[in-house]
């Protein structure tokens, strides 16, 4: 799960950073969080019902773990 979350977050700034920025349904931009939490919820992890911004605290500490490495 931990490394799905890293895969998430990073395919999620792609995304935001592309030509083509998803849209929400009045079309206006999303931000990466809530991105993320999309991807997060179709790889499976929906059941958890947690919050894109936790799923964001999350990704930090396991970034700032595995830089120390």
């Amino acid at each position: 799960m931990k490394c799905a979350l890293l895969e998430c977050k990073a395919k999620a700034k792609e995304l935001v950073s592309s030509q083509e920025l998803p849209r929400n349904a009045n079309g206006r931009k999303k931000g990466y969080m809530a991105v993320m939490k999309e991807l997060s919820d179709d790889c499976g992890y929906a059941e958890f019902n947690v919050s894109s911004q936790h799923l964001r605290d999350q990704a930090a500490r396991l970034e700032k773990v595995v830089g120390d490495v």
